[in-house]
């Protein structure tokens, strides 16, 4: 005759936990698992399977953070063309009254230039990408906070929808957050090709 195991409540659970926390003994070895790339997630809903992709993992990228360090390893070699050796995690402080340190993508002393890289596209679902516009915000509130003796670049990767690219999008709707001297450039990965489009 076998046995019904009790099945415990919440606090039941919560309580033996709470005693076993510092029984080494009461624990299986930590399992660690990593995920190789991004997956499509199935899920079951009224018996029916709906597929869910990663929206926040570009497409064919091993991972968000590659793509943008690919990105900023880009735009050093562009400005390295034009003869404007920049180099990366580039430090500045930067506030009104009280300074704090800030790595930018890019920078150098001599010439002062600093600039932000964002390899950011449209989503998927053709909605204006609300957080992509949030980042670039931050960047302008950066600039505006970095000494004035900064040339202050904004490097974007040139990403279209229909007729309109990303930076378009977003000087159109947000440019009178756009400080003075800000230039916005704008950059063709595929041609690697680069102009300013702002101002």
């Amino acid at each position: 005759m076998s046995r019904k195991k009790k099945v415990l409540s919440e606090e039941e659970i919560d309580e033996l936990v709470t005693e076993q926390a510092e029984d080494e003994t009461a624990w299986d070895k930590p399992v660690r698992v990593q995920r190789s790339q991004a997956r499509a997630l199935t899920l079951s809903v009224a018996g029916k399977a709906i597929v869910v992709e990663n929206n926040f993992q570009r497409v064919g990228a091993l991972n968000n953070t590659q793509v943008g360090r690919d990105f900023e390893e880009a735009a050093r070699l562009f400005f390295a063309k034009t003869n404007i050796p920049l180099q990366s995690g580039f430090s500045e402080k930067v506030g009104y009254r009280i300074k704090k340190s800030h790595k930018f993508d890019l920078g150098s002393k001599k010439p002062p230039i600093l600039v932000e890289c964002k390899s950011y596209t449209w989503t998927s679902g053709g909605n204006s990408p609300s957080a992509k516009i949030r980042g670039l915000n931050e960047v302008m509130l950066l600039f505006s906070l970095a000494p004035k003796r900064y040339r202050k670049i904004l490097f974007v990767l040139k990403h279209m929808r229909k007729d309109v690219s990303l930076v378009a999008h977003y000087i159109k709707t947000q440019g009178h957050l756009i400080g003075p001297g800000i230039e916005i450039w704008e950059f063709d990965l595929e041609k690697k090709h680069g102009e300013q489009v702002f101002p």
